[in-house]
């Protein structure tokens, strides 16, 4: 329960990554729309307030179904789904069994979430895989040091094939329009069909 704690702590303060203001989920929507056609459901898993979401379900528009999100904590998921102006995303400890309403996506995205648990990221990885449909996509980011975290994406799940991996450097801004430094990997794994 720890990692409850944690993250308890975090959104205390609303978007405590500023994300509103920076254009790191700009980045990383654009990954995923290289693998995701608008076609089938996508799910965040780890969405935090909802910042991504809110850009996949603008992309959508006018269809935005099938798009929704996981988040463990409860102040973040009703930010999120305030944001999102409805029940789009529900509360789900990641390192605990699946639960009975998720539907296969066909895409999903891990974004920057296995630095908070890197002693449970091969079990999120491979449950993540599994709630994947056939031919679907698993998206996994790190804007973290990988340096101090090493290989937080672990091995490839049997049936999985890496697509996509690569690293991005480049300037992101935060909420005060100053410009800063930052990496991130990715890794995209497609499920065979």
């Amino acid at each position: 329960m720890e990692l409850i704690h944690e993250m308890a702590e975090l959104y205390v303060e609303e978007d405590p990554w500023e994300y509103q203001w920076s254009n790191r989920h700009a980045i990383t929507m654009g990954v995923c729309q290289s693998f995701w056609h608008r076609e089938g459901i996508f799910r965040e898993f780890g969405c935090g307030e909802g910042y991504l979401l809110k850009m996949a379900m603008d992309w959508l528009k006018p269809r935005p179904l099938g798009v929704g999100g996981y988040e463990l904590d409860q102040v973040a998921v009703e930010r999120a789904n305030v944001r999102l102006g409805s029940d789009w995303v529900y509360q789900w400890d990641l390192r605990s069994s699946v639960p009975n309403h998720v539907i296969p996506a066909s895409m999903i995205l891990l974004s920057d979430v296995l630095p908070y648990i890197p002693d449970y990221a091969n079990f999120v990885v491979q449950k993540s895989f599994e709630q994947l449909h056939g031919g679907g996509h698993l998206v996994l980011t790190s804007w973290t040091d990988n340096q101090k975290y090493g290989n937080l994406f672990g091995s490839v799940p049997d049936g999985g094939k890496v697509v996509c991996e690569m690293e991005w450097k480049g300037l992101l801004t935060n909420k005060d329009d100053q410009e800063y430094e930052s990496t991130a990997s990715y890794r995209v794994i497609r499920k065979s069909s």
